[in-house]
């Protein structure tokens, strides 16, 4: 029994234990070393993670930064387009920078939708159109860049107007590529010719050029990416990365087609895009038909735009673009009085010594961006009342919500049209004009009136808020209480309302579009026109009623604002 109990101090056992060591040792080491090498990739994969979601945000803002150019070369355009007298020749070049303008701007918009960017570059979205006009329209958009260089380009088109399915937007992008490195490599007096052939079931886009060629040892590695062939030696000024014939023999295969190559005979190159032309080769991609792409492809939206009687109004423009706030004021310097500032902070100090009629800003700006402009202005209690339009390419959803949130009135994505544009900007103003022309003339009697047709009508949108109408309550008892006293000023006005002077005259503003010291007097002749409408009274007595200085100035006073005499009613 001893014997057992110490068994496990045996030599035999202490020669196994001896040698288990060992291998307890370094089953030990190596889970410590596996222990650090997934702590370090945990650590790696976050450095990664946040390395790309900086790159991604940087990118982002890149796009962001690249549509305030595009805005200032898109606007301008169309105004050309509209109102100039030119020929076909120059009108043709605006079109072509047109649909560039949009086609870059599409991109941009892909960039900043970079969530989805990646996959909706692996989706097929196929169309049914009629390829050879396609293509014809790509084609155009070169012919500027084709003359510039001295080129010869021709389009030909064997498609006998048989539409089929294939994918726009991959199909640009496919031909563009193309098109451009045939460009890029072809020297001076070459030739460009760029072919649309329509089989029965398939497609085939040729694009083939006089240019430098590409030797038999680079073929084969032409749609490696980052591969530039070496060509800077013969073709210094063709810059790039190496990643175009990649990129778009990648869409190729995903458009279930290749891109072939073959030299030129006898100098050139030829590329040859085919890809299946029938609804059976996509019967799962296919998510809408068209009969054509043609007119949507140049067609412009036409916008009606509503007058605004010169310099009226003032519009206070936010923007820390030097060249956008030039554009939009020289934009809309015919209509309006037009108010700069370069961020929010500056916007704020604006305020306290024009008061605008509208507020319009960029979203990202350095100091103070646009959200939290337009937070500020709708919470203080003396600009609450302006309308604020945010113009910013960050349009998608998520900034739109984030933007009504803020209590903007409307939101306008760049680029813009600067018709539409307008069009928001007068709208706004209108609406704002026809409740304040509502307002100004009300009296006690009349606002009773219109707030019981409210509440019968339960559609009906209250023209006012329920602290404003308490407000201008208030001031109808106050003036009321000192409708015969001709000294009344502003000030008084404000210290029995319990105000400030400025709150006084923000408030005043917002509701009726008058200052205090107008609203008063047109308040008087509103009272004195319903006095005269009974016929209890003498215009003399209305006149002293109504704290006039004279009869004759009552009389004039009542003729400007009602077209008529006081005797006359």
């Amino acid at each position: 029994m001893h014997y057992t109990e110490q068994a496990w101090l045996a030599p035999a056992a202490l020669i196994f234990y001896l040698f288990l060591l060992p291998i307890a040792i370094s089953f030990s080491l190596e889970l410590w070393q596996w222990w650090k090498r997934q702590r370090e990739n945990v650590l790696q994969y976050d450095m990664r993670h946040e390395q790309q979601q900086q790159h991604l945000h940087f990118v982002a803002n890149i796009s962001h930064e690249i549509r305030t150019p595009l805005t200032l070369i898109s606007a301008p355009l169309k105004e050309l387009i509209e109102h100039n007298e030119m020929n076909a020749h120059d009108r043709e070049l605006l079109n072509v920078m047109q649909r560039n303008v949009v086609r870059l701007n599409h991109l941009a918009e892909q960039i900043l939708n970079n969530n989805n960017h990646d996959h909706d570059d692996r989706v097929l979205k196929v169309t049914m159109g009629d390829i050879g006009t396609f293509v014809e329209t790509i084609v155009s958009n070169f012919r500027f860049y084709v003359h510039e260089k001295g080129l010869t380009l021709t389009f030909d088109k064997q498609t006998d107007g048989k539409a089929g399915f294939f994918d726009m937007e991959k199909i640009e992008k496919i031909v563009s590529n193309l098109i451009s490195n045939a460009i890029k490599y072809t020297p001076e007096q070459g030739e460009i010719v760029v072919r649309v052939i329509v089989n029965d079931n398939s497609a085939d886009i040729i694009v083939k050029d006089t240019g430098i060629g590409i030797t038999g040892s680079k073929q084969r590695e032409m749609f490696r990416r980052f591969n530039r062939l070496d060509v800077s030696a013969i073709s210094p000024q063709a810059k790039g990365f190496g990643v175009g014939l990649h990129y778009a023999q990648c869409l190729a295969f995903l458009h279930r087609g290749r891109i072939i190559y073959e030299p030129n005979i006898p100098q050139g190159s030829r590329f040859t895009l085919s890809i299946p032309y029938t609804q059976e080769a996509y019967s799962e991609e296919v998510q809408e038909i068209a009969e054509t792409i043609a007119e949507e492809q140049t067609s412009q939206p036409i916008v009606t735009q509503t007058t605004v009687d010169e310099h009226e109004e003032t519009v206070l423009f936010v923007e820390d673009d030097y060249e956008m706030r030039s554009y939009v004021t020289m934009l809309l310097a015919e209509d309006y009085n037009v108010v700069v500032a370069c961020d929010g902070e500056e916007a704020m100090e604006k305020l306290k010594i024009n008061l605008p009629d509208i507020v319009i800003s960029d979203v990202v700006m350095q100091r103070m961006g646009g959200f939290e402009l337009c937070r500020a202005i709708k919470a203080s209690p003396d600009y609450g009342y302006l309308p604020v339009l945010l113009l910013t390419a960050k349009s998608d959803l998520s900034n739109r919500r984030h933007g009504a949130d803020c209590g903007a009135d409307a939101y306008i994505g760049k680029p813009f049209d600067p018709y539409y544009l307008k069009s928001v900007i007068a709208s706004i103003i209108e609406n704002r004009r026809r409740i304040q022309r509502i307002i100004l003339n009300m009296t006690p009697s009349t606002m009773q009136t219109e707030q019981d047709a409210e509440q019968q009508t339960l559609e009906q949108e209250p023209i006012m808020s329920e602290r404003d109408r308490t407000f201008l309550a208030s001031l109808h008892a106050l003036l009321d209480n000192h409708l015969s006293d001709s000294d009344l000023n502003v000030n008084a006005i404000a210290q029995e309302l319990g105000v400030s002077y400025s709150s006084l005259y923000a408030r005043v503003k917002d509701l009726t579009g008058q200052t205090p010291q107008n609203f008063v007097s047109t308040y008087r002749m509103n009272i004195a026109k319903e006095l005269l409408q009974t016929h209890n009274y003498t215009v003399s007595e209305v006149c002293y009623k109504v704290g006039a200085s004279s009869q004759s100035n009552f009389s004039r006073t009542f003729k400007k604002q009602f077209g008529m005499s006081p005797s006359s009613v």
